[in-house]
């Protein structure tokens, strides 16, 4: 797979990715508004709807598509989603598996 600054995340056009993306991009300001007003479960809600919008796109297209430079944004897509879980759960001190 190419460095993540050579994959054409422009390909990502589909109603389930643009969504993921939006969610992806709303993880900040959900950190910022949790710190503020001294609600973590706002990550947890926050965490479980990424994970709900994650289960729709993966449910509706193929990761491992013929066209190489669509796989490679979806793969891309993909690692997002888990590093962001990963560092929602971190925030909340939870620990998950590494693996399945």
């Amino acid at each position: 797979m190419k460095t993540p600054g050579k994959v054409k995340l422009f390909l990502l056009t589909e109603k389930e990715e643009t969504d993921l993306i939006g969610m992806l991009a709303a993880f900040p300001e959900e950190i910022r508004t949790a710190a503020l007003t001294y609600d973590p479960s706002r990550i947890t809600r926050y965490a479980i709807d990424l994970a709900s919008c994650f289960h729709k796109f993966y449910n509706a297209h193929r990761v491992n598509c013929e066209d190489h430079a669509l796989r490679d944004a979806r793969v891309v897509l993909c690692n997002c989603v888990r590093i962001v879980i990963q560092n929602a759960l971190t925030v909340l001190s939870v620990t998950a598996p590494e693996r399945m």
